[in-house]
């Protein structure tokens, strides 16, 4: 399967004449559009055509019809991939919070959304990506600089967006449990703390995810 799934990925990269992006990322037809999208990320690792195909969702994601084919195929499988170590990409794993952060959209999808994330696999994935947050800040107590604490790789913007997934999440009742199973209480506790200053954005998400699960 990974071999046809191969051809059938260059297949989908090739250019027509006197084009620059493949062409069926131009597909009339939404569906079309999508599963050449989810066999890209799926199976390429050209970082330059996964840009293009990040590109084109981020783009059919701003429509509420195109988000609810997309969660109905759970298109999340394929996005799994980017962020988990060790295959981590820095311009991916933006891309990918990017893309999670679209499908928060409010729609008749955001539920069986958030439920297909509401499992052991993403919880310890997203636990994670806190992880090297939280890494990259040090023992430091000084926040006038937080900027230059964070690694590399987290900036508080993109912290901010997890808050946001971590919100929706914490709607879902039957998630208390994954997310006291991976400490995550402490962790928006920390966050609540160290942040006031810097991002009330943040602050303000963390309080809210912490009144859901302490309610």
């Amino acid at each position: 399967y990974s071999c046809s799934y191969r051809r059938l990925c260059e297949q989908i990269l090739k250019c027509e004449k006197n084009q620059e992006r493949p062409h069926l990322f131009d597909d009339n037809e939404p569906l079309i559009r999508l599963y050449a999208c989810l066999i890209v990320l799926l199976t390429c690792n050209k970082i330059i055509d996964l840009i293009a195909c990040y590109n084109q969702l981020r783009l059919d994601l701003n429509s509420k019809p195109f988000i609810d084919i997309f969660v109905q195929n759970y298109g999340i499988v394929s996005l799994y991939r980017w962020l988990r170590p060790p295959s981590h990409h820095k311009r991916l794993i933006f891309d990918t919070i990017d893309l999670l952060l679209l499908l928060c959209t409010d729609s008749k999808s955001l539920r069986p959304f958030l439920k297909q994330l509401s499992n052991d696999t993403w919880f310890h994935l997203l636990y994670q990506l806190t992880q090297q947050c939280n890494d990259g800040l040090g023992s430091s107590t000084n926040l006038s600089n937080i900027q230059l604490l964070l690694t590399p790789t987290f900036d508080l913007k993109t912290m901010e967006k997890l808050g946001i997934l971590f919100e929706k999440l914490s709607e879902l009742t039957e998630n208390r449990r994954l997310f006291s199973k991976y400490n995550f209480l402490y962790i928006f506790k920390e966050w609540k703390q160290k942040f006031v200053n810097d991002s009330p954005f943040l602050v303000l998400n963390m309080k809210s995810t912490l009144l859901n699960l302490e309610q």
